[in-house]
């Protein structure tokens, strides 16, 4: 710029180029951009979620609706690979000892058939029930021939072993909770006729059952729950071919109500009188609404109450074991049964899976088409503290040799074999405490 003949210099400010303010501006914005990303990628996830929860439902709907009542071939043949994998792996059986039992079985086949006596043509006819079998018939392994012991059972009992999957199985069966506790009088003619014993037990007549299985209910004060139990459990299990005895194990007192007592209690008291082969724990408000579920004895602990209407028939989380629950005789020692802390609803189950994990056992569960109950409607019992059940809980692997079935206590107030069950009261020792001395510490009393 020129002013009065003399060059004067116009101060210019710097250009800044479009890329780097541009950059800056980005830059800037980036935070808000990707949060606002961030939250509609959730809400899109959130909304694929429930769009496949409810079409899989659907679907499952659409699938029990058309399905039919009895057991397809399919199922059948499922189930019998199935639970006929569990009973070789139970026993120890290879390929060549389960080759040498099956022709085994097949050279004493015709001659049992031979002589073994012809059906009845009506009930009236039935010969009387034989007295319990000392125990189940075991293969050895490293011989070719049965042992002596064997072969004396053998001559004891020649009837066959009883079916993996019994032809008397009806599938899917009517429910009925509105049962009263008074008129037992038809119910109990017509399960003494079918061979019912002393104590809740039976076995079949025509064949030798595979399993031995004590079914154990803890209870209190639900008369017309059991009742409704034992009217649908007891031609279930007959149906099944199933050597077995129901315990109902009562708590005595009104001290809260303490589950896992109650269990281990139910297992001591039944290995006093026989040799169990497992154990079935038992809800007495869970009603069976399929009899191909079958009460026999796992090789891996099993699930069995997958689906209930409470629930809307599926499995609320992945480790949950309450409701009906079977284990092996020897499984339920190696975990040490259930832990004898937890007092009030809840927790004792979830304990349980702990120490199946604990000792790497999976869990094994029927189809949620055929592992379904009903739960009887019904006010539930005090929950145990949470604060209690939390600090059990995330220390349960640790007390898991302590605190158990070695170490429960109680006193048997009264016995009683009634017709339809066995019935043990017992005072749970107060030993079975905890304790806060102060609010982060926890004492447990074993």
């Amino acid at each position: 710029m020129v002013i009065r003949g003399h060059l004067v210099p116009i101060p210019v400010p710097p250009v800044r180029a479009i890329s780097r303010r541009s950059l800056k501006h980005f830059l800037r914005l980036l935070p808000s951009v990707l949060g606002l990303l961030f939250i509609l990628s959730l809400i899109f996830i959130t909304l694929m979620n429930v769009a496949i929860i409810n079409a899989n439902r659907q679907f499952n709907v659409v699938q029990r609706s058309t399905s039919p009542i009895l057991s397809t071939n399919q199922i059948v043949h499922q189930q019998q690979q199935q639970y006929h994998q569990d009973n070789v792996q139970s026993m120890g059986m290879d390929g060549g000892s389960l080759r040498r039992m099956n022709q085994l079985q097949s050279l004493v086949a015709p001659i049992v058939s031979h002589f073994s006596p012809p059906s009845p043509s009506s009930p009236s006819d039935l010969p009387s029930p034989p007295p319990p079998l000392p125990s189940m018939i075991r293969v050895n392994v490293s011989n070719d021939s049965l042992t002596n012991a064997d072969k004396k059972h053998d001559t004891l009992d020649p009837r066959n072993e009883c079916p993996l999957i019994p032809s008397s199985l009806v599938g899917r069966l009517p429910v009925d909770t509105d049962l009263s506790s008074d008129d037992e009088s038809l119910e109990e003619y017509q399960l003494k006729a079918n061979g019912l014993m002393p104590g809740g037990a039976w076995e079949p007549n025509q064949c030798r059952a595979r399993h031995k299985v004590a079914i154990i209910i803890p209870y209190r004060d639900r008369k017309d729950h059991l009742h409704a139990l034992l009217h649908h459990l007891h031609p279930i299990l007959q149906r099944q071919q199933i050597s077995y005895r129901i315990y109902v194990v009562e708590q005595f007192g009104n001290d809260t109500f303490n589950k896992g007592v109650l269990m281990n209690a139910g297992v001591r008291e039944a290995l006093k009188e026989s040799d169990f082969n497992c154990f079935i724990f038992h809800d007495v408000d869970l009603i069976p609404e399929d009899d191909r579920n079958l009460y026999s004895c796992p090789s891996i602990p099993r699930h069995m109450s997958v689906a209930v209407d409470k629930f809307n028939y599926t499995l609320p989380y992945p480790y949950l074991v309450g409701g009906v629950f079977a284990i092996s005789k020897a499984h339920f020692t190696l975990v040490n049964g259930y832990s004898n802390l937890y007092w009030g609803w809840g927790g004792e189950d979830d304990d349980m899976a702990h120490r199946l994990k604990l000792h790497d056992l999976k869990i094994l569960r029927p189809p949620e088409s055929i592992g379904r109950y009903t739960m009887i409607k019904h006010k539930h019992r005090a929950e145990s503290p949470n604060n209690v059940r939390t600090a059990l809980l995330r220390m349960a692997k640790r007390r898991a040799s302590r605190d158990g079935f070695n170490s429960v206590r109680y006193k048997i107030i009264s016995r009683v074999n009634e017709l339809l069950l066995s019935h043990v009261f017992v005072e749970i020792d107060p030993i079975h405490k905890w304790s806060f001395p102060s609010p982060n510490k926890l004492v447990i009393h074993f």
